[in-house]
């Protein structure tokens, strides 16, 4: 399932993107707690602990950091939204149910939705072993 593991990539570099703003900002003193929603808006009227000003430079970080995340963000709206639109447009509903199941589960569901087939081919093949052994 490819979208799983882009959607997986793609909440990692969110993450990333997101502790680079924080760090940036701890960097000069400032702690923002939660969400950095409305933080482009903001950073204009963010100040450092003497009340000055962050340097151009900083705000120019920031505001890449935000437009990286931003788009990332965007990117993970889209592909989730193809993934539904594809999974509504699938034939079985057994497939569909099955599809829901493990996508809810994430990552680790997906690993255990595959354990039954992998332990299914084990037991194929030592049925295989045992049958030629004898």
């Amino acid at each position: 399932m490819r979208m799983g593991r882009e959607l997986d990539r793609m909440k990692k570099e969110c993450n990333m993107h997101t502790n680079r703003i924080k760090g940036l900002l701890v960097l000069h003193g400032i702690r923002i707690k939660g969400a950095l929603r409305g933080l482009r808006k903001q950073l204009d009227s963010i100040r450092l602990w003497d009340g000055s000003e962050l340097s151009p430079n900083v705000k120019a970080d920031l505001g890449r950091e935000l437009e990286r995340l931003e788009l990332l963000l965007r990117q993970r709206k889209e592909l989730k939204a193809e993934r539904k639109r594809r999974l509504a447009a699938s034939a079985s509903d057994a497939v569909r149910g099955h599809t829901r199941r493990v996508l809810h589960r994430g990552a680790a569901g997906r690993a255990i939705a595959r354990a039954p087939i992998r332990s299914a081919e084990a037991a194929a093949r030592d049925d295989e072993e045992r049958a030629a052994a004898h």
